[in-house]
C-alpha cells in the first residue's frame, strides 16, 4: 500500500504503483521518486512516515517527514516556511558525520515542506538500558561518551546546537557497535548574535539545561544534556527523580558509589546547573576522557599564490550594444541580441566576418535557440513570441503566440520539446513544441526571474529571481520541487555542474555559491576576489567541474574544484585564472560540439566586444594545468 501526504486526503490509503491519489487527486510521489508507505506518528505540525526510494533497490526503505508551516497569516507563514528551509540547510551540513543519518531530499508541495532521511533501524539507548536489566557500568557509559563526543563536536564545529539530547535519539544499527544520533528537529544554526537572544523553548524538559528552558540555548547545553543522559544509563532513573528542585543540585552519587571517582567528576562538571560552573564544550569534555582533540580538515594547498592571467583566443569588437546572445548548433550561426532590440547573426566560424542585422520593428527583450533545429525564437515587449527559420540563407520570422505582457528570458528544454517563456512579473509559462499549445504556467515566483536553466540530464530546472529565491522544477511532471533557502540580493546566474549534484548561483552579493540541488546545503562559498560590482554570468563547462564567472566590472574568472576526487560535500573550489575586458560580461555561451564544447566558449559585453576563451588542459589530479 501506499500513503497519501495530502494532510486534508480522507482515505489515504492507496494501492501500489498509483501515482496519484484515488480519494484527492494528490500525486503520491516525491519528485517521481519517493513514495510513503505508513505511518509512523503525528505531531502538532508534523507527520512522519516510512517511505520507499524507487530509485534503489539496496537500502530503499526511507523516512519522509512532512511539516506545515504555522502561522495566523500568509506572511508569518512564509517566514516559517525560510526559516524551516534555512534549518534543512544546516541540517545537510550535519548529516555529512557518518553517525546521523543522511538527508536525501527535500520537497515542498502547496504549503506542506518535505524532508527525507536515511531510515535507521536498530534499538535506541532506551531500549537498550531496558534489554539489559540494570545500569551501565563506569566502563560503558566512558564508551559511549567516546563514541558520540566526536558527534557534538562535529555539530558544535559547525555552528549547530542539537538541543534534543536524550536516550531515545541515540541508535544503534544492527552489526555495529557506534551509535548515531537522530532527530533534528529541534536544531539551531547560531550566530555571533542569536547566542545571546532568547529562542523558542525546543528539547526534552527532563533533560534540557536551566538556560535552554529559557530559550538560550548554547553548545555547554548540549554537554548538560549528554550528561544527564549519562546520570540515566548509571542509575537506570529518570533525571526528574535525581534532581532536587529546591536546592538546585543532582543527588545521584549515593545511589551508584561504585562509580569510577574520575568519571563521577567528569559528568558532575557537565551538568551542573548554572553556565559558570559548567563545563564549557565538548572540546574540553574530550580532553577530560584523554581523547585527541579533533583535528579540522587539512587546509586546501594552493597550487599557486595568485590567479594565472586568461588571454581570449579571438576578439572582435561587433559594432553593436551587447545584451544577449543565443548559439543556434544546427546551423553553426550565433545571434546577438541589443537593448534596443536589434538581431545580428553570425558564423561560429568566421566570428571576425561582419554579421547579418535582422530587422524587426518591434522591441525584442529575449531570444532562444533550438537545440537541435535551425530555428531560434524571439520576445519583445508587447508579449509577441516569433519563431525564426532558415529560408534561402536568410532568417525569416513567423508568429509563434502572444503572452500579455513583456517577455524576460526564453530557454529551450535540452530535447527542444518544451519552451520556457518568463515574463516581468515571475511567471514562467510552458509552451509545447509539437504541439505548439500552452501547457500551464508556474506562478510561484513573486519576483522578476532573472536566470533558468535545466540541469544536464534534461530532469530538474532551476530559476532565481530579483529577490534572491531559488526554485528546482521537476520537467517530467512539470511540478514544484522544492524552494532553497533564500539569498541575500537578487540572483543573477545559475549553472550546473556536470554531474548535476552540485548548483553554483551567483548575484547582487558578489558571492558565489555552490550549493546541493536536493537540500538546498552550502558546500562551498566564495566571494569573487576582485569582482566590485555583481557577477552577471556563469557557465559550466560540460565535462569538468569549472565554472567561468563574468561581472559587472568586466572581470571574468575561472573557478575549478581543488581535486576532481572530492565528494561535493568536502570539495574546495579555487580560484585559478582571471581576465579583464572592457565593460560587463552580460552573457557567457557554450560553442556548440563540433565547433570545440569541451574547449571554448564565447563572452559578450554591452560594447559589443565579442571573445572567444579556451578553457584550459587538464593536469595532474585532473586539475587545471598550467
Amino acid at each position: 500500500m501506499m500513503h497519501c501526504l495530502n494532510p486534508q486526503c480522507a482515505a489515504p490509503k492507496n494501492p501500489d504503483r498509483h501515482r496519484f491519489c484515488q480519494s484527492c487527486g494528490w500525486r503520491l510521489r516525491l519528485g517521481d521518486r519517493y513514495e510513503a508507505v505508513s505511518s509512523l506518528g503525528v505531531g502538532r505540525n508534523s507527520h512522519t512516515f516510512v517511505g520507499r526510494d524507487l530509485a534503489t533497490l539496496v537500502g530503499a526503505q526511507c523516512l519522509i517527514k512532512q511539516f506545515t508551516p504555522e502561522g495566523e497569516t500568509v506572511l508569518a507563514k512564509a517566514k516559517a516556511a525560510e526559516r524551516f528551509r534555512r534549518e534543512v540547510e544546516h541540517l545537510a551540513i550535519a548529516s555529512h558525520h557518518p553517525q546521523i543519518p543522511a538527508l536525501f531530499a527535500y520537497f515542498e508541495r502547496g504549503e506542506q515542506q518535505f524532508l527525507v532521511q536515511q531510515f535507521l533501524v536498530g534499538p535506541h539507548l532506551e531500549q537498550r538500558l531496558r534489554a539489559k536489566m540494570g545500569p551501565f557500568d563506569s566502563d560503558e557509559v566512558r564508551a559511549f561518551l567516546r563514541n558520540v563526543l566526536p558527534i557534538l563536536h562535529y555539530l558544535h564545529a559547525n555552528r549547530l546546537i542539537h538541543r534534543d539530547i536524550k536516550p531515545s535519539n541515540f541508535r544503534q544499527p544492527p552489526g555495529q557497535v557506534d551509535w548515531w544520533l537522530v532527530d533534528f528537529g529541534a536544531i539551531k544554526p547560531v550566530t555571533a548574535t542569536q547566542m545571546a537572544q532568547p529562542g523558542t523553548l525546543i528539547g526534552s524538559a527532563d533533560y534540557a539545561a536551566p538556560e535552554q528552558l529559557r530559550g538560550e540555548a548554547t553548545y555547554a547545553s548540549d554537554v548538560y544534556s549528554l550528561g544527564v543522559v549519562c546520570l540515566h544509563l548509571l542509575t537506570g532513573l529518570q533525571p526528574f527523580d535525581l534532581f532536587d528542585g529546591v536546592n538546585g543540585c543532582w543527588h545521584w552519587r549515593s545511589i551508584v558509589p561504585d562509580v569510577a571517582p574520575s568519571l563521577a567528576t567528569l559528568i558532575d562538571q557537565m551538568v551542573q546547573p548554572a553556565l559558570r560552573d559548567r563545563l564549557p564544550d565538548v572540546a574540553t569534555v574530550m580532553a577530560s576522557l584523554g581523547m585527541p582533540h579533533p583535528t579540522p580538515p587539512d587546509p586546501v594547498p594552493q597550487s599557486r599564490a595568485k590567479p594565472r592571467s586568461w588571454s581570449a583566443s579571438t576578439e572582435v569588437e561587433a559594432e553593436l550594444v551587447g545584451q544577449d546572445m543565443a548559439v543556434i548548433p544546427a546551423v553553426q550561426q550565433l545571434v546577438l541580441l541589443t537593448p534596443n532590440g536589434r538581431l545580428e547573426t553570425r558564423s561560429l566560424g568566421s566570428l571576425r566576418t561582419p554579421g547579418t542585422s535582422l530587422q524587426w520593428p518591434q522591441a525584442i527583450t529575449a531570444i532562444a535557440a533550438h537545440p537541435q533545429q535551425p530555428i531560434f525564437v524571439s520576445g519583445d515587449r508587447q508579449g509577441q513570441l516569433h519563431r525564426w527559420e532558415l529560408v534561402s540563407d536568410r532568417w525569416q520570422p513567423r508568429p509563434l503566440t502572444q503572452l500579455n505582457g513583456a517577455i524576460a528570458h526564453l530557454l529551450f528544454s535540452p530535447t527542444g520539446d518544451g519552451l520556457l517563456v518568463a515574463d516581468e512579473s515571475g511567471h514562467i509559462h510552458r509552451w509545447h513544441w509539437q504541439t505548439q499549445q500552452w501547457q500551464g504556467s508556474w506562478r510561484d515566483h513573486s519576483a522578476k526571474v532573472n536566470s533558468f536553466i535545466f540541469s544536464h540530464d534534461g530532469k530538474t530546472l532551476a530559476s532565481g529571481d530579483s529577490q534572491g529565491s531559488l526554485k528546482l522544477w521537476d520537467w517530467p511532471t512539470q511540478t514544484l520541487l522544492r524552494t532553497l533557502s533564500q539569498q541575500p540580493g537578487a540572483i543573477t546566474a545559475i549553472a550546473w555542474l556536470p554531474d548535476d549534484e552540485v548548483l553554483v548561483t551567483a548575484g547582487w552579493d558578489v558571492t558565489l555559491r555552490w550549493r546541493c540541488p536536493q537540500t538546498g546545503g552550502t558546500f562551498h562559498t566564495a566571494k569573487a576576489a576582485g569582482f566590485y560590482l555583481p557577477v552577471r554570468s556563469l557557465l559550466a563547462h560540460s565535462t569538468q567541474p569549472w565554472i567561468a564567472a563574468g561581472s559587472q566590472d568586466g572581470q571574468l574568472q575561472l573557478w575549478a574544484r581543488h581535486r576532481q576526487e572530492h565528494a561535493p560535500e568536502t570539495a574546495h573550489y579555487q580560484l585559478l585564472q582571471t581576465a579583464t575586458v572592457n565593460g560587463a560580461i552580460v552573457a557567457l555561451q557554450s560553442e556548440p560540439q563540433s565547433v570545440g564544447s569541451d574547449r571554448s566558449f564565447l563572452s559578450l559585453t554591452p560594447t559589443g566586444h565579442l571573445a572567444q576563451w579556451t578553457w584550459p588542459e587538464l593536469g595532474p589530479h585532473r586539475t587545471p594545468s598550467d
